[in-house]
């Protein structure tokens, strides 16, 4: 499959952030966004985004949803404790919305 160039917002679901939007492309029906957590990766990749994303009515090349991303072994700084604490599995929900240009 062609990669196939999109403009994007996301916005991580119960946050106050404003949320990020910009270019990026579409391969093999993954989203890839440039990363904005991460300043050793290059690109975020949400998978399957074109399985949970669904068009958005009367709007041409439109899509929007909702998808889930699963990191294994995060480390977070826990307040309580005044130490940082390795969690087995950080579950975090993003809405998206993509348009193919």
């Amino acid at each position: 499959m062609e990669k196939v160039n999109v403009r994007y917002y996301v916005k991580r679901l119960n946050s106050q952030s404003t949320g990020y939007s910009g270019s990026g492309y579409l391969l093999n029906g993954d989203l890839h966004i440039p990363s904005f957590k991460d300043e050793n990766e290059d690109y975020l990749v949400l998978y399957d985004a074109t399985k949970y994303c669904r068009k958005v009515f009367d709007k041409e090349n439109e899509y929007k949803g909702n998808i889930t991303v699963y990191q294994d072994d995060v480390t977070v700084y826990n307040e309580e404790r005044d130490r940082y604490e390795t969690i087995d599995c950080l579950e975090t929900t993003y809405y998206v919305w993509y348009k193919i240009i």
